[in-house]
This record gives C-alpha cells, sequence and structure tokens, in this order.
C-alpha cells in the first residue's frame, strides 16, 4: 500500500476553542490490481508478494480487473480498503504506538530547543 493513497482517503476534524475533541475520518474503495503479468498478492508486508494460483487479469471497459474462475463464476480479486485496513485494532494500535513514540521525541526535541530541559 502506498502512503499516498492512505493520506488521500483520510480527512482530518481539528479540534477548536472549548471542543476539545477531533477526528480522523478515512473513506475510500477496494482496490483491484492492475499490474500487467503474473498476479501475485501479500497478506502481510512482511510476507512478500507470492503468486496467486489461477488468477489472471481481464481488462473491462478500460479497465484491467484480476480474477480466478471458481466452478460456477469468475470471482474479482480486491484488496482491502484504508477505511478497512484502519478499522483493524492490530493495525490501529501499532500506529498509536507509533505516533506516541514520535510525539514524546519531538517533544523533548522542541523542550531542549528552547532551554526547558538541559
Amino acid at each position: 500500500m502506498k502512503q499516498k493513497d492512505v493520506r488521500d482517503s483520510i480527512s482530518v476534524k481539528k479540534s477548536y476553542g472549548g471542543e476539545m475533541n477531533g477526528a480522523i475520518i478515512s473513506r475510500g474503495s477496494r482496490k483491484s490490481p492492475a499490474k500487467q503479468g503474473s498476479v501475485r498478492g501479500a497478506v502481510k508486508r512482511a510476507g512478500g508478494l507470492k503468486p496467486i494460483q489461477s488468477a489472471f487479469l481481464f481488462a473491462k471497459g478500460g479497465n484491467i480487473y484480476a480474477a480466478i474462475r471458481d466452478a460456477t463464476r469468475i470471482r474479482t480479486l480486491m484488496s482491502p480498503s484504508v477505511p478497512q485496513i484502519m478499522k483493524n485494532k492490530e493495525t490501529v494500535a501499532e500506529a498509536e504506538q507509533k505516533a506516541r513514540e514520535t510525539f514524546k521525541n519531538r517533544l523533548e526535541h522542541e523542550l531542549k530547543r528552547v532551554g526547558a530541559l538541559p
């Protein structure tokens, strides 16, 4: 997944004045792989891409789709959308942990810069 895809799907509602609540909202749709060649996919980032057996690419309406032929029908392959990924509790927990670490490091750096910390 590309950072640009995630960034494009997120909207931020900032908190102002007496309202100390903000929100991060992600909206988007599922994506179909569009690369020509063998169809490959990954479940986890660390796992790498592996070929998907009996998958093929086809063009329809100017778009390229990946599909698998079952016994009775053709099933289109799609990846999860950004909102679906952000709904996963493990993904959110990992992102929150990284945000806390970054905030702590940046806060210490800024406090040292202005002379509030030795």
